[in-house]
């Protein structure tokens, strides 16, 4: 120590620092506020376009990453997973039964789908959604149980929110109606929407319908997005995920990344197409006669089963591709001519996109209660 500091303690102290002067300009607060909000915005608009549709009604099955999908195509046509005359195999109904029952359920997940939302900014939209999802219902699975007809109502759905297909429902309805073969739904270019509805199967696919639309989800079916008939075998059930039997319909769902929850991630569109007066030009060859509504309402109280007779007597494949034969049946009703009346005006594609004439396949229709 130096006597300059013993004589003078406070040589050896050191000087305070010196204080930090404010800022000049001090940042307002409504300023910070509105920083803060844009942010909160921007986040909440990022979240609403990843996020699957009804996440915030706290839906368990929501939580679905979503997913894009691979730049390698399908090793197939969405087209040509049709029931045509040529893409099914050349077997009979018997054998088809057996070898549909042989092949197993997959042992993947299929979880069940998400509540569908119709978000539309015209009115107009949901009357035309339920219009066209009744029509596909009815002519598909009109004399299928409950249970079969909320199935094509959900695979119907299930494409709505998938890449691959349409983004209206009346859209995947009436996908490929300008085709003689290869629509998607049989009944949209074969003639079938000639005939009148019977009024109350008509009723029971309606409400079927409005309660898809407003959410209902049916979950056996999971994400399937096809099905067809069992006494029918398609050349391209192996190339999909066999997920579940409802009624006579086999569901399957897509393989791989295009057939997983997250590949559903399409809004629906809105802006319902209306389709008016191409399948009358589609007319069937044979006669139509009025269809007697009481005589279906008699015969839905039992079951109808098919005349093996006219089965055997029908051609293999249709005369043409607008051409479908009806069944003959008999009812175990007393006034059996009334449930021939019902069969006649019954639609003929009540097993789901048969194309090939129903009859000629064998099928056999149980009627439910409406």
């Amino acid at each position: 120590m130096n006597d300059q500091a013993i004589i003078n303690p406070a040589a050896s102290v050191v000087p305070p620092p010196r204080p930090i002067r404010p800022l000049a300009r001090p940042v307002p607060r409504a300023v910070v506020w509105l920083t803060v909000l844009a942010l909160v915005v921007a986040g909440g608009l990022t979240l609403w376009r990843v996020a699957p549709a009804g996440w915030w009604k706290g839906d368990a099955r929501s939580s679905v990453v979503r997913v894009a999908l691979p730049n390698a195509p399908l090793p197939f046509r969405v087209e040509d997973l049709s029931v045509d005359p040529d893409k099914l195999e050349k077997i009979s109904p018997t054998d088809a039964v057996a070898r549909n029952a042989a092949i197993p359920l997959t042992t993947e997940k299929s979880p069940a789908a998400r509540t569908f939302s119709l978000v539309s900014g015209q009115a107009s939209d949901w009357e035309r959604a339920v219009e066209c999802l009744t029509t596909a219902i009815y002519y598909e699975a009109a004399l299928e149980p409950v249970d079969g007809q909320r199935a094509v109502a959900q695979v119907i759905l299930n494409r709505v929110r998938h890449p691959l297909y349409p983004k209206t429902v009346c859209g995947v309805v009436y996908e490929g109606h300008e085709r003689r073969t290869g629509c998607q739904f049989s009944f949209t270019c074969d003639g079938s929407l000639v005939r009148k509805p019977v009024t109350a199967l008509w009723d029971r696919a309606r409400k079927i319908a409005a309660a898809a639309l407003a959410g209902s989800v049916y979950t056996p079916v999971g994400w399937s997005t096809n099905y067809h008939a069992d006494y029918v075998v398609p050349v391209w059930i192996t190339k999909l995920l066999k997920v579940s039997v409802v009624g006579r319909h086999i569901f399957y769902r897509l393989p791989g990344t295009f057939g997983s929850p997250g590949a559903f991630n399409l809004a629906y569109a809105g802006n319902e197409p209306v389709f008016t007066g191409q399948d009358q030009a589609l007319a069937l060859d044979e006669t139509l006669t009025q269809v007697d509504e009481g005589g279906v309402v008699s015969a839905a109280r039992r079951p109808l089963l098919a005349n093996s007779e006219s089965i055997n007597s029908a051609p293999a494949t249709p005369t043409r591709p607008t051409a479908r034969w009806l069944l003959s049946m008999e009812a175990t009703t007393p006034d059996s001519a009334s449930a021939s009346a019902a069969a006649a005006g019954a639609p003929a594609s009540a097993a789901g996109g048969d194309k090939t004439g129903g009859a000629a396949a064998g099928k056999r229709m149980i009627v439910p209660n409406p």
